[in-house]
């Protein structure tokens, strides 16, 4: 009962929260660079397609590829821990759009840092650290809006409506889960 919604809640943590993210990012950012190289655009060059279709439909491609390894990671861990504790709680499934809902908030910027550098790991370690600092301006947001602190903060305050906020998305996961 309990254990087993404690078990769920904690998958449910790192399949769709901080781990799977970057797991996601991981292995969605070494794709688009490779689609970058000269050769794949001569050859989508022959269907005389616009640059700009061609990245948006690749950007659809690969969150439908998310998309589906999310379900079928979270399908198989839910089915499996159902299976063997005899509790099935169907709120576990939302970590599959939470998951997507995340990506498509960092994956533009894997997008943009593949497009500006042509580069894997410059991709990669250029999102992740984003959300690192999106998940450091979340958290100094938290501390400075305790009753304890005198001051807002006002460029924290700034940063945190202008960034995405990481912290806010695993409260979320965490209620729904």
């Amino acid at each position: 009962g309990k254990a087993a919604l404690f078990l769920e809640s904690l998958l449910g943590f790192f399949l769709a929260d901080w781990a799977g993210l970057l797991l996601a990012i991981v292995f969605t950012g070494g794709l688009l660079p490779e689609f970058l190289r000269a050769d794949w655009w001569n050859l989508l060059r022959l269907h005389q397609k616009s640059t700009a279709l061609m990245l948006v439909m690749k950007t659809i491609s690969i969150l439908l590829l998310s998309l589906g390894f999310a379900s079928l990671t979270t399908g198989i861990c839910w089915l499996a821990l159902n299976l063997g504790t005899g509790t099935w709680h169907p709120q576990f499934l939302w970590s599959i759009p939470m998951l997507c809902e995340q990506l498509m908030v960092f994956y533009p910027i894997s997008v943009f840092l593949a497009v500006w550098t042509r580069s894997t790991p410059v991709a990669i370690t250029g999102t992740i650290a984003f959300w690192g600092l999106c998940w450091l301006m979340n958290h100094a947001r938290m501390t400075f809006a305790l009753p304890e602190t005198v001051t807002s903060g006002g460029v924290v305050e700034l940063f945190y409506w202008l960034l995405p906020k990481p912290i806010d998305f695993s409260l979320i996961m965490a209620d729904l889960t």
